[in-house]
This record gives C-alpha cells, structure tokens and sequence, in this order.
C-alpha cells in the first residue's frame, strides 16, 4: 500500500488495481470503460451533492454536466493513471454528501458514514483533503438563502487550495523521502 518511489501511502489506489488486474487482466480499453464509468458517477454524486445543499435541481444538472467535461475528467478518460482520480473524487463526494445529510437530520449514523467515506477517499489520493474545509463550511452554507450561498462557493474553493497548499508544504518538510 506504499509506494517506495513517490513516498505516498494509498492503499485504496493500490487495491483498486489489483480488482481491475485481476478482472480484466492486461486489456486498457476495459480500463478506460470502467473509469469513464466512475467519472459519470462523479458527475452524477456532485449533481446529488448539490441538491443536498438546496440548490435548485437545473444548476444542480449544469453543474454535474460541466464537471463531466471538465479537463479532470478528460485527464481520468485518456490518461489510465488518472483514473484513481475519480475513485477518490467519488468517495469524497459520498462523504460530503453522507454529511450534507447528517446536517439535515443530525442523526450520528450519518456522520460515521460521512467519516469513513472520507478515510477511504483520504487514503485513495492524499489530495482529498483539500475537501476537508467544506465539512466546516458546509453548516454555515446550508442556513443562507440561494444567492448568499453561491456566494461562498469561491471562497470554499480558494479556502481549500490554500488548505492543501498548506498541507503538501508540510509533507514536504516533514518527510523523511524528501
């Protein structure tokens, strides 16, 4: 689950290979079928994800139409490295929605399943932490009106590349590969 060369722990990534190896062997177009079959899915949960929190069902279809064409998505269609990149999309979104749900309902139940959604996407690509500021950012977005909520959209986005930049800084000091 270690990848000696990069430094990078990601068991998932690993284990998700191993299933695609051992049921379709060594033939790509198979590959890039299942991952264009998990990027439909992305689309479809950041679509799902959306309606969570209250915005309207047509942005909600815009919205998972453009992220399917987005340049990521390509990237996880020709490139078949990429596709782990929407395993770990995927599982992030399952628990950005399981939370969005828990938000509604406070029931604990769906805070687990938010919480282990999101150690499974943590350890599919350590760059879904960069997600992790929505989980705080997500109360306060649920209780605004629609226009006051597209609002924090931007600064979610910058909010979590900042995050991340933050992170990969400190990987970077602290590893003992670097």
């Amino acid at each position: 689950a270690f990848w000696p060369v990069s430094g990078r722990f990601r068991p998932v990534e690993l284990y998700e290979w191993a299933l695609k190896y051992a049921a379709f062997g060594l033939h790509p177009l198979l590959y890039h079928l299942l991952d264009i079959l998990k990027w439909a899915a992305c689309a479809w949960a950041f679509r799902r994800f959306l309606i969570r929190l209250a915005f309207s069902e047509d942005l909600a279809n815009l919205a998972g139409a453009i992220m399917l064409i987005s340049p990521s998505g390509l990237e996880a269609l020709y490139n078949i490295t990429s596709g782990n990149l929407s395993t770990a999309v995927l599982l992030m979104l399952f628990a950005l929605i399981a939370y969005a749900r828990y938000l509604e309902e406070e029931k604990l139940y769906h805070l687990c399943i938010s919480g282990a959604w999101f150690v499974l996407a943590a350890l599919s690509r350590e760059g879904t932490l960069m997600a992790l500021p929505l989980f705080a950012l997500m109360p306060l977005m649920k209780k605004k009106p629609l226009h006051q909520r597209a609002l924090w959209i931007p600064f979610a986005i910058a909010f979590s590349y900042g995050f991340m930049a933050f992170v990969s800084e400190a990987w970077v000091y602290f590893s003992p590969l670097y």
